[in-house]
């Protein structure tokens, strides 16, 4: 598997509910956000990321995790019109509240010294970091964990929150909170209720699918949180996205064996 920078730039992109979305991750959530990968055409699934903050200080490494999709192409973020830009799905383990003047991260100029052949100021996401010095940035992340409290952390722990949302029509806490009030935590695929299931991990946890996928032209920018969203099961939501589109809530029941 390959590493890969993603850049955040303030300076061009306001992202609004950073803040928000960095303590849920601290909070133990597991944060989904579509993010530009440029040019790049070699992203994979499964390979990882580094989340690089540009543009004003503090500049440097904030965030961490894994890629979850495969590249797609839809309207560009800075919302020009006529213009694509290719995207994949992060998956954030580590999310960093640089307003917090405590919290360290890997500034660009302790990666510059250490690592002078790696580009750390490109001009766009999805920049692969050379193999020759993967473990080493690895090493010296996890050595910034451990100082920080939080070096056993295992980002694919049973009972965690998660959070699905996007850079362009953000799917936020309101909007999936709703849907639960309405559904309730019991999977509407199969039926599975994660606490009964698994008792205290599995409390309060289950994860919610939009039926209409964000990278579909055809999707609502609003969507109605009971007709066009449902909380389903981890097993169920990852067998729904086994097909390229989707199946359909309705094509999974139907697959379920007694």
């Amino acid at each position: 598997m390959s590493c890969f920078i993603f850049t955040w730039n303030p300076k061009k992109y306001n992202w609004v509910k950073y803040q928000e979305y960095a303590r849920f991750v601290s909070e133990g959530g597991r944060l989904l956000h579509d993010w530009s990968c440029g040019n790049t055409h070699k992203i994979e699934k499964g390979d990882s990321f580094y989340f690089l903050r540009l543009g004003e200080e503090p500049r440097g490494i904030i965030g961490s995790g894994h890629i979850v999709s495969d590249i797609y192409s839809r309207n560009h973020w800075g919302k020009e019109e006529g213009k694509t830009a290719n995207y994949v799905e992060l998956e954030f383990d580590l999310l960093f509240d640089v307003a917090d003047p405590d919290t360290p991260i890997l500034e660009v100029s302790l990666l510059k010294e250490l690592f002078p052949t790696q580009n750390w100021i490109p001009q766009s996401s999805g920049i692969r970091v050379k193999e020759e010095i993967i473990e080493q940035l690895d090493t010296l992340w996890d050595e910034l964990l451990f100082e920080m409290g939080i070096g056993d952390l295992n980002p694919y722990d049973e009972g965690k929150m998660y959070q699905v949302v996007s850079t362009r029509y953000e799917r936020d806490l309101e909007a999936r909170k709703a849907c639960i009030d309405h559904f309730g935590y019991d999977c509407q695929i199969c039926g599975i209720n994660m606490e009964a299931q698994y008792g205290k991990p599995g409390k309060n946890y289950i994860q919610v699918h939009h039926i209409i996928p964000l990278s579909n032209e055809n999707r609502k920018t609003k969507p109605n949180t009971i007709k066009d969203m449902m909380p389903i099961c981890p097993n169920c939501h990852a067998m729904i996205h086994g097909n390229n589109p989707p199946y359909t809530p309705r094509e999974l029941k139907k697959m379920i064996t007694k």
